[in-house]
């Protein structure tokens, strides 16, 4: 019991499961990863032009990144529940973030040297007005996090359901007796 056949190949509940968990663990580095890149250039966005001054709100990407990135490595490395809460507040906080560097970018590439938002004609120089996607970036990390976040939980729930399907057919094994095969008489003909 608990065995899949797969192409021909005998695979076990917990070996597939194992595989799981380091892909799980892979997407939590790799969203580590998009959290230090893209935090720092999204509180480097001066020079696209965005509206956020140096310092104070810019500066909340390169605040939160750190923490984002040794919250998921530690919940990659040893997941607890403590370490699973911590990421997703760093998400959440990335998330945050990251949208009002977007509002910023988005604001800044509309606003003329005269901070006028300009609807409808393009700036002089729009190569130097582009929003910055950073921010962007820097929020769908927060994304990621929370999506795996919310599949560790579904797999989690999965497999308490299992082990108490489990439990509940091994207690009823114990308690209905196995049936003996019965042999009354044995007929040869030959």
């Amino acid at each position: 019991m608990g065995l899949r056949h797969d192409l021909g190949h005998t695979v076990s509940r917990h070996e597939e499961a194992g595989s799981d968990d380091t892909a799980l663990r892979v997407l939590r580095g790799v969203t580590a990863a998009i959290h230090a890149a893209t935090g720092i250039e999204a509180a480097a966005g001066a020079r696209r032009g965005d509206l956020l001054p140096p310092g104070g709100l810019r500066a909340v990407p390169a605040l939160v990144a750190p923490v984002s990135v040794s919250a998921h490595l530690v919940h990659a490395l040893r997941p607890t529940e403590r370490s699973r809460a911590l990421a997703r507040a760093a998400d959440v906080l990335a998330i945050a973030a990251g949208a009002m560097g977007i509002a910023s970018s988005m604001l800044a590439a509309l606003e003329d040297e005269d901070h006028r938002v300009m609807l409808g004609r393009l700036p002089r120089r729009a190569k130097d007005r582009l929003p910055s996607f950073a921010p962007l970036a820097f929020a769908l990390g927060g994304v990621l996090g929370l999506l795996l976040d919310a599949e560790e939980r579904h797999r989690a729930q999965q497999q308490a359901r299992l082990e108490r399907a489990e439990r509940r057919a091994r207690v009823i094994e114990r308690l209905v007796p196995r049936r003996k095969g019965r042999m009354d008489r044995v007929v040869l003909h030959a």
